[in-house]
């Protein structure tokens, strides 16, 4: 069974960590305000994380199965907290699984094929990506990020499905390997799988033109930005 589970959601921006409200209908959740004190370091450990109250988890209880079903909570559980912070004006994530097999590399140039985490920004909120941008277009509304424990390819990547994985750009050496825009870190504890993350977000995003050509998205409270996250789950034998 492989079971892409996706959270499509409005990630509202909070400025306190002590209170979360009910999801809109449309859903609407909480990233909670990050203190300075408490960025925490990517390293792929939710230690950092501890002090978040459990009211801005979201889990597989919230998520929806693009294909196949998640057998119980032995065969695949997902937890996630999504936080921000103004000063580093960066949106965080801890994404946690517990999946009885870990599957990677069994699917080459694939990676969404394998055990995987896919995220997708779209900062403004208004859509346009980043599947459906025109591939013509070089400024991009939307970017997607993948995160994996493959051995044969990068564990980050980032993509745009318009215009094809950003390795054809110099904007590829700028975000995914200089750390100057995205951090992740990636820990596999026997079956629990830790996926962590800061972004800087850019709407739009310039392919051609890389980061000084993009323009950098900033962070507000009170601000509704455009996000979703899949846990893909492969299973041996499918």
């Amino acid at each position: 069974m492989r079971t892409p589970l996706a959270l499509t959601l409005g990630a509202m921006l909070v400025a306190t960590s002590v209170w979360a409200q009910e999801p809109a209908e449309v859903p609407l959740y909480f990233a909670v305000g990050i203190p300075n004190a408490n960025v925490p370091n990517i390293d792929g450990s939710n230690a950092d994380w501890k002090w978040v109250d459990k009211s801005f988890e979201v889990t597989i209880e919230d998520m929806h199965a693009l294909t196949g079903s998640a057998d119980d909570a032995d065969d695949l559980f997902v937890d996630i907290l999504i936080g921000w912070n103004q000063s580093q004006n960066s949106v965080y994530a801890m994404i946690h699984s517990h999946d009885d097999f870990l599957i990677v590399d069994k699917n080459p140039s694939c990676t969404f094929r394998d055990d995987n985490c896919e995220v997708h920004f779209d900062p403004d909120n208004q859509g346009g990506g980043p599947y459906s941008a025109p591939a013509d277009q070089d400024l991009q509304p939307a970017f997607q990020m993948c995160l994996s424990f493959s051995d044969q390819f990068p564990r980050v990547q980032m993509y745009n499905g318009a215009l094809g994985n950003f390795n054809q750009s110099a904007f590829d050496f700028w975000w995914t390997h200089s750390g100057d825009f995205v951090k992740a870190n990636m820990v596999n504890q026997g079956q629990e799988y830790y996926y962590e993350f800061s972004a800087i977000l850019f709407d739009p995003l310039s392919v051609s033109g890389g980061p000084g050509a993009s323009t950098r998205w900033v962070l507000a409270a009170e601000q509704t930005i455009g996000m979703s996250i899949s846990v893909d789950d492969a299973d041996e034998g499918v």
